[in-house]
């Protein structure tokens, strides 16, 4: 299995580049990336989030809350060797649909076929990220990434 992440280097500079484009309105929580390859077609899914981050003590203990920032669209586009979508969604579309708010471009990155999104907010099923004592005010990061 290590072989086959190696050769999908890319994925990595996608991230890091996406990240380049992330503007954090407050500090940002660790970002979650899920992948799949497609089989029949090829194209690559690539799904990008900024975790959540739980409120530990004080009268809010348990709440998860969302890293606030802004996305340079532009920025994004411009990573893109060809663009052949490019959308927003504003909302979840059912209540299957764990995405949610996201923005989606599909084209070809390094010549690789390419469905990225970036999710306004973590999905449900993954844990939060960071954590923050109201008592000390000190954030923990508990996803820890060696590779961006």
């Amino acid at each position: 299995m290590k072989q086959q992440l190696s050769s999908l280097g890319w994925i990595t500079d996608l991230a890091k580049r996406i990240l380049d484009e992330i503007l954090p309105i407050d500090p940002l929580a660790p970002i979650g990336c899920h992948h799949f390859q497609d089989p029949m077609t090829g194209q690559h899914e690539v799904t990008l989030f900024v975790s959540k981050t739980e409120i530990v003590g004080g009268a809010e203990d348990g709440r998860r809350d969302d890293s606030k920032f802004c996305l340079d669209l532009n920025g994004v586009f411009n990573l893109f060797e060809e663009v052949t979508d490019f959308r927003w969604q504003t909302s979840p579309v059912n209540a299957e649909d764990e995405l949610g708010a996201h923005v989606a471009v599909e084209g070809l990155y390094q010549g690789n076929p390419l469905w990225l999104r970036i999710l306004a907010s973590a999905p449900e099923r993954y844990d939060h990220g960071r954590v923050i004592n109201v008592h000390t005010a000190e954030l923990e990061n508990l996803w820890q990434d060696e590779t961006l």
